[in-house]
This record gives C-alpha cells, sequence and structure tokens, in this order.
C-alpha cells in the first residue's frame, strides 16, 4: 500500500487485505445483462513482480507484442488516467452485447475518495441516481460513479452506469442472461490476467469443422515477467475434439507444444487449449518468424485441411473475401531508389536469400529499382486504412520478380505479413472537395 504523511492523500495499505478473487465474484455480479467480453487484470500483483515495467509498457502501448498492448491499453482509455500502479488493485473491463452501451470498467481503490486518487482527470459533478453521485469525463463524455467499498465504475454512458447502479443495489438483472455467462468463471483464476470473451459462434450460426472460426467463446489467462509472457487460450467449440486430434498429429514434427483437449461441462462447449509459454516480448527476428509459423499453422494450416475437401469438389471457393473500396480511391507512389543505395537498403530490409529485383512503372521507362506505397481502404480479413510499403524481389528458387511487403501500418488493430499483428495508428485516406488526403503519422 501507499504510506501517508501531512502532504500526502491517505490510502488503505490494500496488500494485506487484497484478494483478488474475492473482488471477481463481487463485480462479475454487477455485469451488465448482456456482457460479451471482459478482461480481468490483478494489478497489485502485478506491479508488486518483476512484471511491474512490462505492464507499465503495455499500458502506455509500448512493446512488439501489440495483441498484448491492446488488451491493456484498452483499461488505459477507461481509467480516466488514474495512476493505475498507485490507486488501482483488481480491475475488470467488461463489454457489451449492444454496441450503443458500448464498455464499463470497474476498478477496486487503494483510495476512499475520488478527489485522493493520483492521476485522475478533472470531473464534472452531474446527476445523483439512487443515491449515488455520477461524474463526468468532460473530455471523452465518460460516466463515474464511486460506489460503496472503494470500487469505482467508469462507463461510456448514462444507460450503462445505471444499469451498474441497479444491479448493485440489488434489482439488477445481472450478467445470468447473458450466453457468455456459462463462461465468466474463466476469470476467476489465480492468473494475474485473465479474459472471456464471445465469439461469432455464441451469436450466429457457423460451420461446425476443423477450424477455430467455429468457437462460441474464448477464455484466456496470462502470466507476464520482466522478459516475456506465458499464456493459455481456450477455444470453446463443438468440433473440438477433431482439431485438436487433426492439428497435434498435422504438428507433430513443431516443436510447440501439443494441444489439449477438455471434455464439456456445466453448460460449456468441449475445447481446445492452446499453451503458449516463454514468449520473448523483444524477438529475434528468428523468434518473431517461429511465432508467426506456429499461428499459422493454427489458423491456415487448419482451414486448409478442414476446406480441402470441398475445394477439390467445387463446393468452396480457395480465397478468403478481401475488397477493396472503390472510394476513397486506391493509390501507389514509387521513389525510385538509386543503384548505388540497393545493397544497404536490401541489408536493411530484406530476409536473407532475397535480392531486388527492377521493374517499369510505364512500359517506356527504362527498368529501375523502387520502393512502392500503396494506400487503400478494405474490408474483409482486415479493415480499414492501410498504407503498405512494398518492394519488388527475384524468387530465391525461380528468379521470377516478386512483390514483397516489407512494412504496413492501419488505422485500427489489424494483421499483416511483416508484424502479424499491430495496434492502430494515426494513418488517414480521405477524398473530399476534389482532394485526395493520405497521411501516415507513427505513434
Amino acid at each position: 500500500g501507499c504510506s501517508s504523511s501531512s502532504d500526502e492523500p491517505a490510502a488503505v495499505d490494500s496488500a494485506s487485505e487484497h484478494d483478488h478473487l474475492a473482488d471477481l465474484e463481487r463485480i462479475i455480479a454487477l455485469f451488465p445483462p448482456k456482457t460479451r467480453g471482459a478482461l480481468a487484470v490483478d494489478f497489485e500483483t502485478l506491479f508488486s513482480s518483476r512484471a511491474s515495467k512490462t505492464v507499465s509498457d503495455l499500458l502506455a502501448g509500448d512493446g512488439l507484442e501489440a495483441s498484448l498492448a491492446e488488451l491493456f491499453r484498452s483499461i488505459a482509455r477507461h481509467s480516466l488516467k488514474i495512476d493505475l500502479a498507485q490507486a488501482v488493485t483488481t480491475a475488470v473491463l467488461a463489454h457489451s452485447e449492444d454496441p450503443a452501451l458500448g464498455t464499463v470498467l470497474f476498478s477496486r481503490l487503494r483510495f476512499d475518495r475520488l478527489e485522493d486518487i493520483p492521476g485522475l482527470v478533472a470531473l464534472e459533478s452531474g446527476e445523483a441516481y439512487r443515491g449515488h453521485e455520477i461524474r463526468i469525463d468532460p473530455s471523452t463524455g465518460h460516466r463515474a460513479a464511486l460506489l460503496p467499498d472503494r470500487l469505482l465504475v467508469v462507463a461510456q454512458g448514462d444507460s450503462l452506469l445505471k444499469t451498474v447502479i441497479d444491479a448493485f443495489e440489488g434489482d439488477g438483472a445481472g450478467a445470468e442472461p447473458s450466453p457468455l455467462s456459462p463462461y465468466l468463471g474463466d476469470l476467476k483464476s489465480a492468473h494475474p490476467v485473465t479474459g472471456v470473451y464471445g465469439l461469432p459462434g455464441m451469436y450466429k450460426d457457423v460451420d461446425a469443422g476443423l477450424t477455430l472460426g467455429s468457437a462460441v467463446a474464448l477464455g484466456l489467462w496470462l502470466e507476464l515477467s520482466d522478459k516475456g509472457a506465458s499464456f493459455e487460450a481456450t477455444f470453446y467449440m463443438t468440433g473440438a475434439k477433431g482439431f485438436v486430434s487433426t492439428y497435434n498429429q498435422l504438428a507433430k514434427a513443431h516443436q510447440g507444444a501439443p494441444l489439449e483437449y477438455v471434455e464439456p461441462a456445466q453448460g460449456k462447449e468441449a475445447a481446445a487449449v492452446i499453451p503458449m509459454s516463454d514468449i520473448p516480448l523483444k524477438r529475434s527476428f528468428s523468434e518473431a518468424i517461429a511465432s508467426r509459423f506456429e499461428l499459422k499453422m493454427l489458423f491456415d494450416l487448419m482451414k486448409a485441411k478442414d476446406g480441402i475437401k470441398g475445394i477439390a469438389s467445387g463446393e468452396t471457393l480457395p480465397w478468403a473475401n478481401f475488397f477493396v473500396h472503390e472510394a476513397p480511391p486506391s493509390i501507389f507512389i514509387n521513389w525510385e531508389i538509386p543503384e548505388a543505395n540497393v545493397a544497404a537498403f536490401s541489408q536493411a530490409n530484406l530476409p536473407n536469400g532475397f535480392e531486388m529485383a527492377k521493374l517499369r512503372i510505364l512500359e517506356s521507362d527504362e527498368p529501375a529499382y523502387f520502393l512502392v506505397l500503396n494506400v487503400y481502404r478494405t474490408d474483409g480479413i482486415v479493415s480499414g486504412v492501410r498504407f503498405e510499403w512494398s518492394v519488388f524481389v527475384k524468387d530465391p528458387v525461380s528468379g521470377e520478380p516478386r512483390f514483397m511487403v516489407i512494412e504496413a501500418m492501419a488505422d485500427s488493430l489489424s494483421m499483416d505479413p511483416v508484424n502479424l499483428m499491430t495496434t492502430g495508428e494515426p494513418v488517414t485516406h480521405v477524398h473530399d472537395n476534389d482532394v485526395l488526403l493520405s497521411e501516415a503519422q507513427k505513434k
């Protein structure tokens, strides 16, 4: 806990009384009636461990693992800029099924009064609801209420916050009506980071094939250290048994841990458990390639195995949807690389074994080396505005020219062949009043 002096606000010594699991029990009972996902973080444990700096970096959006950073940043975005290390012991972020309602953050505080919380933004007074004062963040519109026993609730709107207060007062619907309810027990774990999310199979009919796309829910836990992470992802789906046995057979020569099968229980579907251990947060090129290979096996290899009979018979088309919008128009910008710079450029940007190839932009041009930027807006397997920097290289086997993306950016959480998974960056591509403005900035 925090010490107090005449110049410091008094804080509760929460280290001696901290009970993460008990706090989770209490918070889950206050979830919105239709919760589609939740993330729970034991900040007390993390910030008192060797993972302290790692967690601070992830909250700030730093680090090479974009998927991890995005999980933590989602909490930071709803935290009213509170110093989480000093003020919060347990935090739970719950997402409503209704996009109009949005998200609610529950935070177990060390402080009894809002005025004493380090870093808290200046809040405006709002109405009182059932005896609880609602405060407003003027910059975001988020609503906040401090409930008894130091439980701060921050929601994206009035209706969601009032739903939580109703549950606190004993007459709310709670989490029971949610189809996610049988899986919420996965949050209650000794691990410092846990999550449960409803997947598309929970809300619509999907083919129960040999792919993770048929899953109804995802449960996960995460352990962090000063050097890396270990986690376990549990995909609940009717085809779990076939998925596990098929994958383990196909990947038996691979060094990764085999998947585990879990029988259905307590209203849950059967599950495929995917363990990942000792993942360095700062990885070498070869380590990054290895993790991408693992993910390609889990998704692409299994999707190919699942669809191969349909493709052979003509019932299934061998591609995934990827739509490029006509407006704003897609553009290419081409920079010629002087021959004197090609060797240094290649060494800095190309994997071993690849060599730059010349091309013509126009038929009348002499072949030259180019760096090409493609800017476009897309929907499908990825969505949003995308910037992709590419070069042409010689195929290491055939010598034929090939197209290689060497850097990519997008305006939202995305996937690309270079970075695998990335958080959004401030990139724009807008056509307005006969002006096309394309701008890429890096956070």
